[in-house]
């Protein structure tokens, strides 16, 4: 039952004070901690809940994560919520810095607000996505089918409502 809002905001100051994510588990360790690279970790996720503003996902089974040879690989991550469900599943390597993650699945708009704190949205996208390449360049890559979207940005005076159609976007920008 540990929190682990704190430690993501050391790495991302922007995330949302709103967001929150308690999660137990167990990691196994092997090797020499002063060879990376010979180290293997096991890390089972019995228990994630997050809170992104007042949208709450968790994980309906165990995520196995690994890492042997500095690669990080992700296994069996699953995301439920109210009209959510997302598997997530890939591979970072921490010795090239290069990320290779890939995202599927149904997603409730309201998970905008975790990420963004000054974005509200609701609806509904049917997601296939992917980040690929250098971690300090990723390549963004995949498809949304949004429909009854409703997006607001707290700057602007309106909100986007009725939002239905595809977004398809890569390197080169997003297409409406």
């Amino acid at each position: 039952d540990t929190p682990l809002d704190p430690y993501v905001r050391l790495f991302t100051p922007t995330l949302s004070d709103q967001t929150r994510a308690i999660a137990s588990g167990t990691i196994r360790m092997g090797g020499l901690l002063a060879n990376p690279y010979q180290l293997t970790v096991e890390a089972t996720v019995d228990r994630l809940e997050m809170t992104l503003f007042d949208y709450g996902v968790r994980i309906p089974r165990p995520i196995r994560l690994t890492m042997q040879n500095e690669v990080v690989r992700v296994e069996d991550f699953q995301l439920v919520g109210d009209q959510t469900q997302l598997s997530i599943g890939g591979s970072v390597s921490l010795g090239d810095e290069r990320v290779a993650l890939r995202a599927n699945g149904d997603a409730n708009l309201g998970i905008l607000q975790g990420f963004m704190k000054d974005v509200r949205g609701s609806g509904r996208a049917t997601l296939t996505a992917a980040i690929d390449g250098p971690m300090y360049e990723p390549n963004f890559s995949g498809s949304a089918v949004i429909t009854d979207g409703r997006v607001r940005h707290f700057s602007l005076p309106n909100s986007l409502d009725g939002i239905n159609g595809a977004i398809r976007f890569d390197s080169r920008g997003i297409r409406l």
